[in-house]
């Protein structure tokens, strides 16, 4: 995708209704910028994530609720949660995400990034569990990279986060 910019003089003597206000300046700008997405991992699956991500957001990686509470302290556009984050804290994350005036509107991704034992069932309930208490969706990119392969999981899991943060409909 090539972007195109057209670049304004703040001092232009063109007048309305031909001259950008400077909020579209601003969204110029804000678009040229990476989406910061906070990743909640264990130090296993961090990796995984890194590479799902890698190029195409500024990843912040947390392994603890301490750590993601420093990063809630600034504005997060999205946040990814894996399953088994900081011995299977995921719904106190999620919990202390909607609770936090600045990020409880930021799309919040479950994530199921290694294969584990879990049972279908369990799956199931984990992602029902997770829509209830307000997360965006929730997605076994173990089970996509298994069937789509590494890079086709990746491209697909940036798609949903690209549409979750323009607040597009998801229909994974």
């Amino acid at each position: 995708m090539t972007r195109r910019y057209c670049i304004v003089s703040l001092h232009s003597s063109i007048s309305p209704p031909f001259s950008i206000p400077n909020i579209a300046l601003r969204a110029i700008v804000k678009s040229t910028l990476k989406k910061r997405v906070m990743v909640a991992a264990t130090p296993e699956s961090a990796p995984v994530a890194m590479r799902a991500l890698q190029g195409h957001y500024e990843a912040h990686i947390c392994t603890s609720l301490a750590m993601a509470r420093e990063i809630l302290a600034e504005r997060v556009d999205a946040i990814l949660c894996g399953i088994y984050f900081a011995e299977s804290k995921m719904f106190d994350l999620l919990h202390l995400v909607k609770a936090n005036e600045q990020n409880k509107s930021a799309p919040f991704l479950c994530v199921k990034a290694n294969e584990g034992i879990l049972s279908p069932v369990l799956l199931q309930s984990i992602e029902m569990a997770s829509k209830t208490l307000g997360a965006d969706g929730f997605v076994d990119l173990s089970e996509w990279r298994k069937t789509l392969g590494d890079e086709a999981a990746y491209a697909r899991l940036q798609q949903m986060i690209d549409r979750l943060i323009d607040r597009q409909p998801c229909t994974e």
